[in-house]
């Protein structure tokens, strides 16, 4: 649904649900998870996503847009989207595969490994989530529309603009966060059960993970250009 709406240029519900989506989560995490322990937890975490639903299928009935589930294998497009899909499928699933292996490797490492991958990686991934991101996608939209009408001179030129604007925002950033990794690590992590050897630890994996912000960026931006041009097999590669 989001994706339909960002289709046509509308980012209401594309900025607004992960805000519902974390007030939701929050207020599972505090109110669920005081009486019902992790299960609250869970719960809150499914409410989270029934609340992202509940905005979304009203902006699409706004605009004129009724889904519903039909069983129509013939339509001329489907073939076309299947070809697309594949490429993709191996790259999402390769992720999923090198998520997975960081993992188990943590666990034969030093005690708290695997939690302080989990802290440092969440928190550098925010920079990209917060500002990159939003920088991306409605470029990403723009260049799809130009790129379908046949215009490569407006393709280019934006999309070498946006080059500029991502690695502008990545490569001030990526050094900030390098200078200021400890300080900011303890304001946000350091309570409870997270002390000192914690924070060392976290602080660690945390500057390697920072410094590939921008390839991260840069990489995340191609990809979405590959997929403007309908092209899913090189992001795969």
């Amino acid at each position: 649904m989001t994706d339909i709406l960002q289709s046509g240029e509308n980012f209401f519900g594309l900025t607004l649900s992960p805000l519902v989506v974390n007030l939701v989560q929050i207020g599972g995490i505090i109110i669920l998870g005081h009486y019902f322990s992790i299960y609250g937890v869970a719960w809150g975490f499914t409410a989270a996503i029934a609340a992202q639903l509940a905005l979304l299928w009203p902006l699409l009935h706004y605009w004129g847009l009724r889904l519903r589930f039909t069983w129509y294998f013939h339509h001329p497009r489907l073939r076309v989207m299947l070809r697309l899909m594949g490429p993709y499928f191996l790259l999402s699933s390769a992720g999923n595969m090198e998520l997975i292996t960081d993992r188990m490797s943590a666990f034969s490492m030093a005690i708290s490994s695997i939690s302080a991958m989990n802290f440092a990686f969440t928190f550098s991934a925010a920079p990209l989530g917060l500002i990159i991101a939003p920088i991306i996608t409605p470029i990403f939209t723009r260049l799809a529309l130009r790129h379908s009408f046949g215009n490569r001179d407006r393709f280019r030129s934006l999309s070498m603009r946006g080059l500029r604007w991502v690695l502008l925002l990545a490569l001030p950033l990526s050094l900030v966060l390098f200078i200021l990794n400890v300080p900011i690590l303890r304001t946000v992590y350091e309570r409870g059960h997270f002390n000192a050897q914690s924070l060392t630890l976290t602080s660690h994996l945390f500057v390697y993970a920072i410094l590939a912000l921008p390839a991260n960026s840069l990489s995340s931006y191609l990809q979405q250009m590959s997929f403007a041009t309908k092209n899913t097999r090189r992001p795969a590669q």
